[in-house]
């Protein structure tokens, strides 16, 4: 038994060690030649830490930010959202994808949730 909980402890110190790697790589892309590899680096991490939001929201922000692909972000955020609704600034960026859909019916709760949670940031309430 201690040999099986210590080669899960093992695999989840890896699976971890690769995502953050991953997570890096992505950032080190720098420039409009490389957004499409960025996001796929971002989709890599995403896909060894399904249960991790950090690589998620990544993904999410980066398909809304610079690939302007409104409804893949949501995808991403979405899930972020099941995992932690009160990851921050979730919410606004998931407003900020409904608003670029103009679909601001589906953007207000997430427009009030961020202002809840985060009242002392200006670019919350400019919408």
């Amino acid at each position: 038994m201690a040999g099986l909980a210590i080669l899960l402890g093992v695999l989840g110190t890896w699976r971890l060690a690769q995502t953050q790697w991953w997570l890096r790589r992505a950032i080190m892309c720098r420039g409009p030649a490389l957004v499409q590899e960025r996001q796929a680096f971002f989709l890599r991490a995403a896909r060894l830490a399904p249960d991790q939001c950090e690589p998620l929201y990544a993904a999410g922000a980066h398909a809304l930010q610079h690939l302007q692909k409104p409804v893949e972000a949501i995808a991403y955020l979405q899930r972020v959202a099941r995992l932690n609704p009160n990851f921050a600034h979730l919410n606004r960026l998931l407003a900020r994808a409904w608003l670029t859909r103009d679909e601001p019916q589906q953007a207000w709760p997430y427009l009030l949730t961020e202002a809840k949670l985060f009242p002392q940031a200006l670019d919350s309430w400019q919408w």
